[in-house]
């Protein structure tokens, strides 16, 4: 009976402390409170180049990043001499970004520089496979559209 009475609250501690330790802040990011991730649809170095955009987007000083076809790094320095740490690492046709915010983790603040890189690398045109997927082809059909939608207007 001694066993149970100790066995139980160490369970459900256990149980509280493995949720609490992955939420979720912005959509498709997770957090881990020091790190939050997102999978991009996007490679590497479109990824990477995203990140410091974003990081210089954020106004934060001594911005730099450097990246290849399997991995890439982005880093900032907040007004308060914090770090912001952005990795980069190829993961299937995709790529997994990981922001760190500081010594002890900024979970807010990382999961929107990571939903901000997210969506920028997604919306830059290029895929996995280096080709363009949107611009021209969008553009000619928005045109089609709109001539096919003038001459119906105009031709009754």
């Amino acid at each position: 009976m001694l066993r149970v009475r100790f066995a139980f609250p160490a369970l459900v501690i256990a149980g509280l402390v493995s949720v609490g330790c992955a939420s979720k802040h912005e959509e498709g990011v997770k957090s881990t409170y020091l790190w939050q991730t997102a999978f991009v649809q996007a490679d590497t170095k479109t990824t990477t180049e995203a990140a410091r955009a974003v990081l210089e987007e954020k106004e934060l000083k001594d911005v730099t990043a450097s990246s290849t076809n399997v991995d890439g790094s982005a880093m900032g320095k907040k007004a308060n001499g914090a770090v912001v740490k952005v990795t980069v690492n190829k993961e299937g046709t995709g790529s997994n970004v990981k922001v760190g915010v500081g010594t002890l983790g900024d979970p807010e603040v990382g999961a929107e520089i990571a939903k901000m890189i997210k969506n920028r690398a997604e919306m830059s045109g290029t895929n996995t496979t280096g080709m363009n997927t949107t611009g021209t082809n969008r553009n000619t059909t928005m045109e089609r559209t709109t001539e096919t939608t003038t001459e119906r207007r105009a031709n009754p």
